[in-house]
């Protein structure tokens, strides 16, 4: 089954970060570890959530986890 993508985590985007926030809400984590951002990420789920029902057509905002 295919699901939609509606956010993108990494540890850093570059210059293209302008057309990926048309398409994805970009999730910017300082900590390099994958489980780490992981649960750090937990915190961030209502905001991610609100963001997702309020920009569909308009640029998304960058969350980032520290």
């Amino acid at each position: 089954m295919l699901r939609d993508i509606q956010a993108l985590i990494g540890f850093a985007f570059g210059p293209n970060i302008t057309r990926i926030r048309k398409q994805f809400i970009p999730i910017i984590s300082r900590d390099i570890n994958i489980k780490n951002a992981l649960k750090k990420l937990i915190s961030k789920i209502d905001e991610i959530q609100k963001d997702i029902k309020t920009s569909e057509d308009k640029e998304k905002k960058i969350i980032y986890i520290e």
